[in-house]
């Protein structure tokens, strides 16, 4: 049913709250409460089909992309900033880099944050209206990371262990609600890849633990000092204690995610979703200004790896081949 929450269809499924609670997790991103009941396809597919990973991390798939690009001739710059797409006649004509330069081009893909694209980058006639629209949308949440290197530890720990809060919607309201905070009894995803090429050395391993937290700006994550111990604390309450094991740790915040991405407070799943509209409305792949296209979780159909290559997958169809 269009107008089916996730929360009302889960409670009309799953007599068991818990096992309730498990399934409203995985769409993370997302308000249960709120949110379409079409999200629910997410955990079918991971149970049917299984979770995957890119062997060696996720930075192999960006090196394999870019090699693959370079076979086909592309030539790929990096560190270069870029301060707006240069419109003529209703046409995209290129790039204006932040040093100055002019690097003019046939196509233009933008692959940053819609709001970015269309405040920032596009000159205010162009994508003005657009830009008004997409500021009464709502950001999605942020994720707050620790970057774990832990020595032995548990024994027998799954590639992905959650650990739910004991009361959601509390945990939902600091996320989604009118004021936003970092949530005190957060739900935990804990990552142990089994993957020999992403351990420090033969006696660690790499451990990655995130939690869903609202993006920077609603709360600022700015301040000096963030250091995840109460996360750290809290996964000790609930019987996965990595202290007494943890030989050092990172931790990006949703401004180090911002300041590093670019993305407007570091918001994990771009626009957020909170009606089965949401979905719809999402910035098309193809902008009002002739040859530029947009790809990535801002943009349709949606966040998260298999839908932004998705994205990816339509615009190459619209442009045509080479």
């Amino acid at each position: 049913a269009p107008r089916l929450s996730l929360r009302s269809l889960v409670d009309d499924l799953v007599p068991d709250r818990r096992l309730a609670m498990a399934v409203e997790h995985i769409a993370q991103g997302a308000d249960p409460r709120r949110s379409p009941a079409a999200l629910a396809t997410l955990p079918y597919l991971m149970e049917t089909f299984g979770r995957w990973q890119v062997a060696g991390g996720m930075r192999r798939l960006s090196d394999a992309l870019g090699e693959r690009a370079a076979e086909r001739g592309a030539q790929i710059r990096t560190g270069c900033s870029v301060t707006e797409i240069i419109v003529r006649s209703g046409r995209a004509a290129g790039v204006r880099l932040a040093d100055g330069q002019v690097e003019a081009a046939d196509v233009v893909v933008a692959a940053v944050d819609a709001r970015q694209l269309y405040a920032e980058l596009l000159p205010a006639p162009v994508g003005g209206r657009v830009a008004a629209r997409l500021q009464r949308r709502r950001p999605s949440p942020a994720v707050f990371t620790l970057l774990l290197a832990v020595s032995g530890g548990p024994a027998g720990l799954a590639p992905h262990t959650a650990l739910l809060s004991a009361d959601s919607d509390a945990a939902l309201d600091a996320i989604f609600g009118p004021e936003p905070a970092a949530p005190s009894d957060p739900a935990i995803d804990v990552y142990v890849p089994d993957d020999p090429a992403l351990r420090p050395d033969e006696g660690t391993r790499a451990i990655t633990v995130q939690v869903a937290v609202p993006a920077h700006g609603p709360v600022d994550w700015s301040a000096a000092g963030a250091s995840g111990e109460h996360i750290l604390t809290t996964m000790a309450a609930r019987g996965l204690d990595l202290r007494p094991n943890l030989r050092w740790h990172v931790v990006r915040t949703p401004h180090d995610a911002e300041q590093a991405a670019g993305v407007p407070g570091g918001a994990a799943w771009g626009l957020g979703i909170g009606t089965a509209w949401d979905l719809l409305r999402r910035p098309g792949n193809r902008t009002p200004v002739k040859a530029l296209f947009h790809v990535g979780s801002s943009s349709y159909p949606g966040p998260g790896l298999p839908l932004v290559g998705l994205s990816s997958m339509i615009v190459a169809d619209l442009i045509g081949r080479a």
